[in-house]
């Protein structure tokens, strides 16, 4: 059987009635609002806003040109002799070379590692007839 509470007289305060809980979605807020409203009485510090996703590192620059007079030059003069007219057309690849090999035989070496053709990418040499040209005397390299 329940028990039943005493009649209270007129006038004396009645016991504080259980709070319910209150919805922000049934206010007009939305369910994240009633959340944090719950987390705020509870004494509970608010979520955290999700976490930026980490910077994408660049990728590392080409090593500064050699300004050895020794490394370059068997590079440049390598380059000059490809030259048939004169007009130093392959010349304007040497700082790039330089920038990635500090001999001819690191040119080679970096033949065989990863290919001609992603020397001539790195180095920025994009016309067809200078790929061409560069290709065959990479080869002719080779002993």
């Amino acid at each position: 059987q329940p028990q039943q509470q005493p009649p209270q007289a007129e006038g004396s305060p009645s016991p504080p009635a259980e709070a319910a809980p209150v919805s922000a979605a049934c206010c007009g807020g939305t369910a994240q609002d009633g959340q944090q409203l719950r987390r705020q009485r509870l004494g509970l510090a608010a979520s955290p806003p999700p976490a930026a996703p980490p910077p994408v590192a660049p990728l590392p620059a080409a090593p500064p040109p050699s300004t050895s007079p020794l490394s370059a030059s068997p590079l440049r003069s390598w380059l000059a002799s490809l030259e048939t007219d004169g007009g130093g057309r392959y010349g304007q690849y040497a700082a790039a070379f330089a920038a990635h090999f500090d001999s001819l035989a690191d040119l080679l070496l970096g033949e065989e590692d990863v290919g001609v053709e992603a020397i001539l990418d790195a180095c920025s040499v994009t016309a067809i007839g200078d790929r061409a040209r560069l290709r065959r005397a990479i080869a002719s390299l080779r002993p």
